[in-house]
């Protein structure tokens, strides 16, 4: 089972997809979920978002 890549706290950047367009900024890991088999996914908070989003561990980049 493969490790998740980020950790809680750490600044990651959103790549944006044909399924949605994050605004622009920064966002922090709030959590690692737990794997169940797929692919790995964290919850993220957007500096501009009042709001958590869920989101799969490929569409992040690590700031920094």
């Amino acid at each position: 089972m493969k490790k998740p890549s980020f950790t809680v706290g750490q600044t990651v950047s959103l790549a944006p997809s044909k399924r949605y367009a994050p605004p622009n900024g920064n966002y922090t890991v709030v959590a690692a979920l737990p794997n169940s088999g797929g692919p790995i996914q964290y919850r993220i908070k957007g500096e501009q978002e009042k709001f958590e989003r869920v989101i799969e561990e490929i569409h992040l980049g690590a700031v920094g």
